[in-house]
């Protein structure tokens, strides 16, 4: 299946510049951040600072998402559920940090 028509299914057609080169670099990352996480679910308490990395990147993509969403730009609905899904990590993510930083306190 070729990138666009991958991007034809999403309903991102218009996307006409995407090359099969992005899409491996997006994969890298998908699979870099991947590894990060599993880095963190193999050993929580010393990991935290990939877990706040992991906040940044998911505010970003929300924030993103729902800033062009709000100004009427957004490429396609695609991006919504994934925004949402993010926020919803990212919650977890914060609940995460605040217990781990409590217990080291403690």
């Amino acid at each position: 299946m070729s990138c666009h028509s991958l991007l034809n299914h999403a309903g991102l057609g218009e996307l006409s510049h995407a090359t099969p080169e992005g899409f491996i670099a997006a994969a890298v990352f998908v699979l870099v951040q991947g590894l990060s996480y599993l880095l963190v679910y193999l050993d929580p308490g010393s990991n935290l600072g990939i877990v706040r990395i992991g906040v940044a990147y998911k505010a970003g993509y929300s924030g993103l998402a729902f800033y062009y969403l709000a100004i009427g730009q957004l490429p396609s609905p695609f991006f919504i559920p994934w925004a949402i899904l993010d926020l919803g990590f990212m919650v977890g993510f914060l609940v995460f940090l605040r217990a781990a930083t409590s217990r080291r306190a403690a």
